[in-house]
Parts: structure tokens; sequence; C-alpha cells
């Protein structure tokens, strides 16, 4: 509807013989189309004698508004009394000129004519103009232009919804004042390709409210199928979506449920440029077996190994991706889903921030569940907060609410907090349990660790519902876990297992492994045999597998995982070193040595190749 606010003030009646006057006024005021249904109109008779009183059948309006009626009214009795009108309203008009009068019949009161009020201007309802639709080929996006149609009284925010999931808009609202209402604004709408063959509509919804406004403005939207699917990013169904890339790891910050769906926003565009041009729901399965499969996407897995030394020269720094101008990495905030890292290695997270709580992932709440994940060369500072010092760990800052990390390890360094008595905790692994706890199983960390409550494992926990078991530390001067002790149980350290030699002796489940075994982690309620223990002359190191199936050996310097004889290349700096070692042997002169290694970090003498 078109037209602007006009304000209802107090109103003469003209044409009153013997001195009788009325006046008028409403609540609220001033009227529009959209307030007119439901208000209250003051209605002030003066110098006029009654007879039985006005009552409602008394009253009655002039007006050029079609379906506005009064729905009740109260009696006047006397001189100088008010009355109220209540009226009601189920039309619609576009006209700026829609006008309004009170009628009081002349047989209520003794002047015996009618006494009607002055016409008054009722402002249309204000809307946003919008094109009359808009059309598109799924797997596309389209433009369009949304402005208000009358200058508003104050700032008007217009809410952007739609009516079902077919496309997804790239902001979700737009802000106009005083000064821009009449400036359009460009709104855009992505249409992701799915798997099905049919054309769809939805209602682009544009709610304006603030400034005089309060309506729904709507514009037909059309997708015309092309036959596309999108891009897969759960190829092997197992309802994870895929992350292969520095930028859909980071990505997940903005689907916390790890159901591939983000608020309308900038959250949905930053989101569609890490997963662009994505098919219908990620790609993972609807659940078919309502009693089995689930249904949609319930979180990540790395589908390769990850280096935030992003140009590869063995260094982190402002060349780098992620720098953020020294900062580092800004941790996922707190997950409720899965994260599985498939046996993928994330190289050189760098964080050097003062912050409430640093690691790969800030927190882990209910349902959360981090797995078969490995961090090399981490370096991560975090030296205070406030005056209670922060939470900071490799893979997680604070667990809570029965969350879950199971075959992870973690190598590096983390200089935490040295606040004493402080609230958080420096962990290897995890910074600090919280409400709910959680558990830390099948786990290990080779770190230099530095803060006033710190542990190989875990920095702190309250004395909750917290389980830390069958997890090895090779963390020098630390115990297995910092603030606490209640909840650790069948945990291996350095400091009350003696010389390292001891924790390289057993080669099975047995002496001081002999709980290590039979322990789920992969999350399927199976038990899984997580640990590969080598020679003697060798630690303990992660196997990835599905319940005792062909593993993937973690940390132990396998470069060729296949068997196929070929050194594995997973990242520039790999790639680089190849002109160390031109014949493939995995052999390198002892000036070349340093170099080699470091970008085949804990490599076997043979790379892993088949003798």
């Amino acid at each position: 509807m078109a037209g602007r606010l006009v304000a209802l003030s107090a109103l003469a009646f003209a044409g009153v013989a013997h001195a009788q006057s009325a006046a008028l006024a409403s609540d609220p005021s001033p009227l529009t189309e959209t307030n007119l249904n439901g208000a209250t109109l003051t209605v002030t008779l003066t110098g006029a004698t009654f007879g039985s009183g006005v009552s409602a059948s008394n009253f009655s309006l002039d007006t050029t508004i079609s379906g506005v009626r009064i729905f009740s009214a109260g009696t006047i009795n006397s001189g100088n009394a008010t009355g109220t009108l209540t009226l009601a309203f189920n039309g619609d008009f576009d006209a700026a000129n829609a006008t309004l009068a009170v009628v009081v019949a002349g047989a209520a009161h003794t002047g015996g004519s009618d006494i009607t009020s002055a016409a008054v201007a009722v402002a249309p309802e204000r809307v946003v103009s919008l094109p009359d639709a808009v059309h598109m080929d799924e797997g596309s996006s389209v433009e369009y232009t949304a402005v208000l149609d009358g200058e508003p009284t104050g700032n008007v925010t217009v809410w952007l919804t739609r009516s079902n999931a077919i496309v997804n808009f790239h902001t979700n609202r737009l802000n106009f004042t005083t000064s821009n209402w009449n400036t359009p604004q460009t709104v855009t709408v992505t249409a992701p390709a799915d798997a099905d063959t049919a054309d769809g509509f939805t209602e682009l919804r544009h709610g304006a409210y603030g400034g005089g406004y309060g309506v729904v403005s709507r514009l037909r939207c059309g997708v015309q199928d092309t036959g596309q699917t999108g891009t897969d990013y759960d190829t092997d169904e197992d309802w994870l979506i895929e992350v292969d890339s520095l930028a859909k790891l980071n990505a997940i910050r903005w689907d916390a449920n790890g159901d591939g769906a983000t608020a309308s926003g900038s959250d949905t565009t930053n989101y569609q440029a890490a997963f662009p041009n994505a098919a219908a729901g990620m790609g993972c399965p609807d659940g078919e077996d309502a009693d089995a499969d689930p249904d949609g996407c319930q979180g990540y897995e790395l589908t390769a190994d990850l280096d935030f030394d992003t140009d590869g020269d063995g260094s982190v720094d402002s060349d780098d991706d992620f720098w953020e101008g020294g900062a580092g990495w800004n941790p996922l905030p707190s997950i409720n889903t899965t994260l599985r890292g498939n046996g993928h290695i994330i190289y050189n997270l760098y964080i050097n921030r003062n912050s409430f709580g640093v690691a790969l992932v800030y927190g882990t709440n209910a349902g959360a569940r981090v797995e078969s994940l490995g961090l090399v060369d981490v370096d991560i500072t975090n030296p205070r907060w406030g005056s209670q010092g922060p939470s900071s760990g490799a893979v997680i800052a604070e667990m809570s609410d029965g969350s879950v990390l199971a075959g992870a390890f973690a190598t590096g360094r983390i200089t935490g907090s040295n606040i004493s008595g402080q609230t958080g905790g420096t962990g290897g692994l995890v910074g600090s349990m919280r409400s709910g706890g959680g558990d830390i199983h099948s786990s290990y960390s080779v770190m230099q660790i530095t803060g006033s409550r710190k542990g190989g494992i875990l920095g702190y926990g309250s004395t909750g519902r917290n389980s830390v078991r069958s997890n090895i530390s090779r963390s020098a001067g630390v115990n297995i876990v910092g603030g606490f002790t209640a909840g650790a149980r069948n945990n291996i350290f350095t400091n009350n297992h003696g010389p390292l030699a001891q924790l390289r002796a057993p080669t099975d489940y047995s002496g001081i492994y002999f709980t290590f075994d039979d322990h789920d982690v992969d999350g399927d309620n199976l038990a899984d045999a997580p640990w590969d223990f080598g020679t003697s002359s060798q630690y303990p190191a992660l196997s990835f597998g599905d319940n005792g199936a062909e593993s993937v050996i973690v940390q132990r310097g396998d470069y060729d995982l296949d068997g196929d004889g070929l050194i594995e290349v997973r990242k520039l700096s790999q790639l680089k070193a190849i002109a160390w070692d031109l014949d493939g042997d995995g052999g390198v002169a002892a000036g070349d040595a340093a170099g080699y290694e470091k970008a085949f970090r804990n490599h076997r003498a043979d790379m892993g190749c088949p003798t």
C-alpha cells in the first residue's frame, strides 16, 4: 500500500449550532492503514443538551475508506462528557487522500442537526517497493532492488526471509534511515543446485519495521531446474561434510551444528564461498531408515592434511593465510557436532592471542565429538585474560556437557597463563573441562607446556563428571592433568613411569598398556584397537581404522600409505623437497637433511615404502 503517516490531533467539529462542538482524538496517533483496525477514537461533546444520551446507534462514520466500521462505542450521558469508539478494519486502500470523519446524529441532542467532524486524512500502509517477480536457474544467483515507498519517521529495518529453503539470501536484513529511504538497495539471492528435476518457487518476504512501517512485502521467486546436481560434499555418504582445505575448516564456525545450514546473511555468504555450488543438503543422504540412518549432515571430516604454513616456506608469518596481523588462527567457536580427522594431520597451528580460550576449537558442547585427529608443530601463546586466566589447549580450549575427544595427538609448544588462582588451565590437548565434564581417551601429547595450572593432556577440570583415561603424555615436567585428579585413570606419562624407555618397552596391549585396548574411537559404539606399539625401540602411535580393519599409522613417519613404492606429497614444502632427493629414494645428502626433515617430519628411514 502507498501513503505516509499523518498525525491526527484534536479535531474541531464544524458547523455546530447553539455553540455546540466536539473534539476527536485517536490512539494510536497518527492513524494509518496499519493501525486503523482496533484504533480508539475519543469523542468529547461540548455545549449540547442530551436526552437519553449519545450511544452507539448515534455514531456513524463518513469515510472514503471501504471496510472500516465502528466496532463498539461508549455512551455520553451529559454535557462536557467524553465517550470512546473502537474501529474495525478488514480492507486495504492505496489512495493517499483517504479520509475519515465521525458523525453524531442530531436525534441525540437538542440541536436536532447532525454534527460531522472535519474529514481527516488516513495514511495508507507504507511498504517496500519490489519488482513484480524474479526468476533464476538453479545453481545461479539473481539481484533485485528494494526501496521504501515513503519517507519514514525514523530508522526502518527490513528483515529478509523465505517461505522455503530452495534459495538463500546473501544478507538477512536491509537498513533504511530518513536520509537513504529512497535509495534502492541491492538484494542477492542464490539457488543451489539440487538433485531433483522439478522447477520450484518460493516467496521472498521483506518485513519492514520501525519508523512508521509495520508490514511484510512479498515477492515471488521462481527457480528453473537445469539438471544440475551441485557439488557433493559428502562423496562417501557417511553424513559428514568433507574438509580438504583451511578455508573449509574455517567455515565450520558458521555451522556449529554440522548440518550444512547457516543463518541467512553474512554467515551464509561466507559459508558458500568455502563450499561453492553445494548440492542440496551438502550431498549428505536423507535418512532412509528412521530407526538407523541419520537425516542429513551430522558433522565434518578431514579428507586431507592441512598446513597453516600456506606458502610452504617453513614458517608461519605475514605471508600466510590466517595470520591476522600476528594473532594467528581465530579458534572455531563452540561446536555441537562431530569433527573427524580420519587420521589426517593439521600442521603449524599458530595462535598468539590474549583470549578467554584458544585452541583449534574453542569449545565442545553436548553431542560434540572430536576424533582421529593430529596436530603437529603447534605454537600457541595465550598468557592472560583479565584477572582469571584463560584456557589453552592444542585441540580444544574448553570441554563441557559430556563431549568427547578420542584418538587425538599433538606436538609442539603452548605458553599459557601464570596467573595464580586462575580458573582456566593449559593442557597439551585440552585447556579445561567445565560444566558437565567430558571424556578424553586414547590420545597422546608431546608438548612443551608453560603455565601455572598445566597438564600433558588436560590443564584443569572440576571434580565433576570428568573422564581422562588411557592416554599417553610425553610432555616433560607435567602430569597427565593439571588442576585435578578425580576422573583420571589408566593414563601413562613420563613423570610416573620412569625413563622414556619404559614407555617403549611393551609391543602390545600388555604391561603398562594392558587397559588401552577396546576403546570406541570412531563413535560407532564398537570397540577399536586404537594403538600400534611398533617395536621395543618405538613409542606407541595411534592407529585409525574401522574396528580392527586396515588402518593408517599416525606419527610414525609413513609417507607411502598405499604401499605403491612412491613417496606421497601432501603439501607445497614436500614438493619443493624433491630437489634434495632427485632419485626419489628418500635418501638425501647430509647438508640437505635438515630441510628434507622439515618437509617430511619424523619420516622412517625407508619413508614407509615396502622393502
